[in-house]
C-alpha cells in the first residue's frame, strides 16, 4: 500500500510528542528530527538536522510513501546518525593530519 503525503502529514500530526506550528498560511508538525509542512495543499518534509532545514531527498520521500510511518521515521533517524558518525570520523582524521603538520 502506498501512502499519500497528506496521509503522512496526518500521521505526524497524530503523534503525542509532535509539536504543531500552524499559521494562517500553513500547518507544520515537528516530530523526531523532521518537520512536515502543509501549505497550499502540498506537503513537504524537511530535516531539522542543521540550522537551515533542508528538504529530504527522493529516497526519504519514497520511504514515507512506501513504508509504515514509524518505520520511515526510524529509517531516517538511522541514516542521520550514520551521517553524523561518518562526519565525526572524518573530523578526527582531519584533526590528526593538522596536528601532524604542527
Amino acid at each position: 500500500m502506498k501512502n499519500t503525503l497528506n496521509f503522512v502529514f496526518a500521521q505526524a500530526s497524530e503523534k503525542n510528542s509532535a509539536v504543531k506550528l500552524d499559521t494562517e498560511e500553513s500547518e507544520a508538525v515537528v516530530y523526531m528530527g523532521l518537520k512536515f509542512v502543509k501549505e497550499k495543499g502540498e506537503v513537504v518534509i524537511l530535516s531539522t538536522e542543521t540550522d537551515l532545514y533542508r528538504e529530504i531527498d527522493k529516497h526519504g520521500y519514497a520511504c514515507f510513501v512506501d513504508k509504515e510511518f514509524n518505520q520511515a521515521v526510524k529509517d531516517f533517524r538511522i541514516k542521520r546518525l550514520e551521517r553524523a558518525l561518518k562526519s565525526n570520523s572524518e573530523n578526527k582524521i582531519i584533526k590528526e593530519k593538522i596536528n601532524s603538520l604542527k
